[in-house]
């Protein structure tokens, strides 16, 4: 789901800056992650039945094929849940795991390997830019002075220069 790494990144920044506790956070997001997890398993679980079998004909999934990628995922389930983890549409990966009847034990333990290092990355990006800002802000404050006193220098010599330019140029120019 999208809104996971963004929610995992924004907490962590709420965390770099301090708003939040990076630990707490790390278990809030985890819990979150699995859950989310087990709602799609569950959901393609109880939809199994009721939808591939009445329309999986049409939409290429007949119950001859549901056999073989069954099979085909219950060998891979550790590989194809990693990937998921690591994808946009890592949800219907996750409602296949529940159509296939994945074993729920190992459902749950291979979300949990791929969810840990997954929410640690996202925490600790938004962690650092949280607390990176801070320092950012300082030399965008430096640069903004520094921008000011160099154009009040400009403008001052741009003045100067003028009158020194009128000064030595000759009447029959003017």
């Amino acid at each position: 789901m999208p809104e996971g790494p963004i929610v995992g990144v924004l907490a962590g920044f709420l965390a770099g800056q301090g708003y939040l506790n990076a630990v707490i956070v790390f278990f809030v997001l985890l819990a979150g992650d699995i859950f989310g997890d087990i709602l799609h398993y569950a959901v393609g679980r109880w939809a199994r039945r009721g939808f591939l079998e009445r329309w999986g004909k049409y939409i290429g999934a007949p119950p001859e094929k549901m056999e073989k990628v069954e099979q085909y995922f219950l060998e891979h389930q550790f590989k194809i849940l990693a990937f998921a983890k690591t994808q946009a549409i890592g949800g219907a990966f996750l409602l296949a795991a529940g159509a296939v009847k994945a074993p729920f034990g190992k459902f749950v333990w291979y979300n949990f390997v791929g969810t840990v290092p997954k929410v640690l990355i996202l925490e600790s990006i938004g962690f650092y830019f949280g607390q990176g800002i801070g320092s950012v802000g300082k030399y965008v404050d430096y640069f903004g002075t520094l921008s000011f006193v160099l154009g009040i220098i400009a403008v001052f010599v741009y003045i100067k220069y003028n009158k020194y330019a009128k000064k030595q140029t000759p009447d029959y120019l003017e």
